[in-house]
């Protein structure tokens, strides 16, 4: 998950839980490149680079943004309270975004498996949101991805933008 604030607020990057690993040496990761890109701006004492499992943990504050871009894991986790807990940390007049997978690529690790995948309706309701939510968009459009060798195909994302209008 991503969140922003104002431009002068500090601004904190988030990235989903990683899987458990049994690579005894660690990785660099999409945080060491915010926080050298970071460095690199001059812009350190605003771009605050987090890990957090967000079944755990969450971060502090009310930002502007919150996005939540392909938030899928083979690891088991309670994704609706997660969901719900980012749109929590959304300030009035603020937005939270949701882009997810909507179908199975044909090269992708869960190709072939029976999955449901949930509707825009679907996830907007198990967000729970209170009467101050404007749902500013929520469908699901077709796209071509293309694959690791190469190859394309349709495939379908939810798209969910709601905005806190209190």
């Amino acid at each position: 998950m991503r969140w922003s604030r104002s431009p002068w607020a500090p601004k904190r990057i988030r990235s989903p839980p990683t899987p458990p690993s049994t690579t005894p040496t660690p990785r660099p990761t999409a945080l060491d490149r915010v926080a050298a890109g970071a460095a690199a701006s001059g812009v350190t004492d605003r771009v605050h680079a987090q890990r957090h499992d967000l079944t755990e943990t969450f971060p502090d504050g009310i930002y502007d943004l919150v996005t939540a871009t392909y938030f899928h894991t083979p690891v088991t986790i309670a994704r609706e309270p997660v969901l719900r807990r980012a749109a929590q940390a959304v300030a009035p007049g603020g937005l939270l975004i949701v882009i997810e997978h909507a179908s199975t690529a044909p090269w992708s690790w869960q190709a072939g498996q029976d999955i449901r995948y949930p509707s825009p309706d679907d996830v907007i309701a198990s967000l729970q949101l209170d009467d101050p939510w404007h749902v500013a968009r929520g469908d699901a459009p077709q796209r071509t991805a293309t694959g690791p060798e190469g190859q394309t195909a349709t495939v379908t994302d939810n798209v969910i933008a709601v905005r806190r209008t209190a």
